[in-house]
């Protein structure tokens, strides 16, 4: 048997793709005649041979891409013969706000095995098919990959029967504007921490599901140095064949590094894995620290390729997770600047055994079973007023270094929100980004809004500059103080009304008569889909009334 792998990936500025999904039957497929016509002209090419251990580099004016795309133009999946022969499966994944149409040959004679759709609010993000051909002479699959606006790419292997005897790689590119990377994060126990980005020009951005970190990427002497927003994190790298190598710097607190590689690859992985559980749904989550076991909710999506989610405690959400399968084991992974996080499980009967990987050194177990029932306490009955208490009070120095306090002029009779947080707290990210629009829409209504934040040293001048990064890269609009070092014991012991301070970030809403209306403990942002969403819609009616 002789093999064959033909791999073709082109860029495609111009392109634009305003296909929707027809409300019932398969989506509306795209013309890829028409859009194919006009890549065309947009391109030029190189081809790269690699045969007998031997490379030869050729350039190429012009590529037909309507005999490259020829198979799936002839395809119209809202036909009524082409329905028979085909079934259709939807999901609808909250976290990443898209809806995926999943289509499946009946049998095997079909050309066209597979194929899926990404729909991102009723616009095609990214086509994705798998190809079979045979007779007497040869077998061709294809794996043919659209990204609108983007990428074409397709991979090819084919096995001759009665021609050449001997095997050859060919690879056709031009680089698309935007160059995805999949690296790693190595620790010294061998662990290895994903982190997916794209690179465009000078743009370094970071995803994870559907959040994304962006950051630019600038010439350091003779490396090149990524500033995450936000945190005081930087990566420093070399640019390599394939892709980058260099380390990664985290400067909070104690500080360590850790070193980096990142290799070229697609935006979602090819191809399926041939194992792929259903754990779609809510599971009960167990981590287990070496003093206690802290209790979570494991929210989980997936589609035909990938696994999103995000695990809620008491405190809030792990981030966007993404990952996928491997053999038997899932993995899930998330990177916002600062967390590198990695979990990854065994499913076994209704439970999944598995491990928490983050940072420089931390590793805990886990195991989750499925419970469609299983709650967390309600974030506003957590933290209290303690007996004996009727107000909150505070002073503590500002940006400026001037001391303010609740019984300022600015505050009084009026309806403030006090955030407890801290700038290495990603949940206070998360929480300072929908305060930030809660003010814009209420300040003219009187509403107040202050940071207290307890940062890593506890010192004002030491912990000044990563507060001004905070509040400089957030364009945080209300005043941040300085209010301590962090951790819940020392957050507690600086505001004594409060029961206790098990979260960061924790809202107190204190109303114009200087009540404390409600306290509300953690932050789960948009990474927990819906739940975030009713969030919103509830906070909504009650500041409605709170700022009256």
């Amino acid at each position: 048997m002789k093999i064959y792998v033909i791999l073709f990936a082109l860029a495609l500025a111009g392109c634009s793709t305003t296909s929707e999904v027809t409300e019932k039957g398969f989506p509306q497929e795209p013309n890829w005649k028409e859009e194919a016509q006009t890549w065309q002209s947009k391109v030029n090419a190189q081809k790269t041979l690699f045969k007998n251990g031997k490379k030869e580099v050729l350039t190429l004016d012009t590529i037909d891409w309507q005999k490259e795309l020829e198979i799936v133009t002839q395809t119209d999946w809202n036909s009524v013969s082409t329905k028979d022969k085909y079934t259709l499966d939807s999901a609808k994944l909250q976290f990443v706000n898209e809806t995926r149409y999943i289509i499946r040959a009946k049998d095997s004679s079909r050309t066209v095995q597979f194929a899926e759709f990404t729909y991102r609010n009723k616009r095609l993000k990214e086509a994705y098919y798998r190809v079979r051909e045979e007779n007497a002479v040869y077998g061709l699959s294809r794996e043919i990959r659209i990204l609108p606006g983007e990428l074409i790419s397709v991979s090819a292997s084919q096995r001759v029967t009665a021609l050449m005897n001997e095997s050859f790689e060919v690879k056709l590119e031009v680089l698309p504007p935007k160059v995805h990377y999949l690296g790693h994060l190595q620790r010294e126990d061998g662990i290895k921490l994903p982190i997916r980005f794209y690179v465009q020009n000078d743009d370094f951005v970071i995803y994870n599901g559907a959040e994304k970190v962006e950051a630019k990427m600038v010439q350091d002497k003779d490396s090149l140095l990524v500033q995450m927003p936000v945190f005081p994190t930087s990566f420093h790298l070399v640019k390599t064949a394939t892709g980058f190598e260099g380390y990664w710097h985290n400067r909070d607190g104690a500080g360590y590094t850790l070193p980096f590689s990142a290799k070229q690859t697609t935006a979602k992985p090819m191809g399926l894995s041939s194992y792929i559980p259903q754990i779609k749904g809510d599971w009960h989550v167990q981590f287990q620290r070496p003093d206690k076991t802290i209790d979570a909710l494991g929210l989980f999506e997936q589609s035909a390729t990938q696994l999103f989610g995000t695990f809620v405690t008491r405190s809030g959400d792990y981030r966007s997770l993404e990952g996928g399968w491997e053999g038997d084991s899932l993995y899930l992974s998330a990177f916002e600047g600062s967390h590198a996080y990695l979990f990854t499980g065994t499913l076994k009967g209704d439970s999944i055994y598995g491990h928490w990987y983050s940072g420089k050194s931390f590793h805990i177990p886990w195991k989750a079973h499925r419970d469609s029932t299983f709650t967390l306490p309600g974030a506003d009955t957590l933290t209290y007023l303690k007996e004996g208490y009727t107000e909150v009070s505070f002073s503590f120095p500002g940006l400026d270094g001037n001391s303010v306090s609740l019984s300022d002029s600015r505050f009084k009779e009026k309806p403030v929100i006090i955030t407890i947080m801290g700038s290495w707290c990603p949940n206070c990210m998360d929480e300072a980004r929908y305060l930030k629009d809660v003010y814009a829409r209420y300040k003219e209504a009187g509403l107040e809004i202050v940071g207290l934040s307890f940062e890593r040293y506890g010192d004002y001048e030491r912990d000044l500059p990563a507060l001004q990064k905070m509040v400089t890269d957030l364009e945080i609009p209300y005043p941040v103080l300085h209010a301590g070092k962090a951790g819940g014991k020392n957050a507690a012991e600086a505001l004594p009304m409060l029961n206790h301070v098990i979260a960061f970030p924790t809202a107190i809403y204190i109303n114009r008569k200087g009540e404390v209306a409600k306290i509300h403990t953690g932050f789960s942002g948009p990474a927990t889909g819906e739940r975030y969403t009713r969030f919103v819609e509830e906070n909504e009616a009650f500041l409605q009334g709170f700022v009256r």
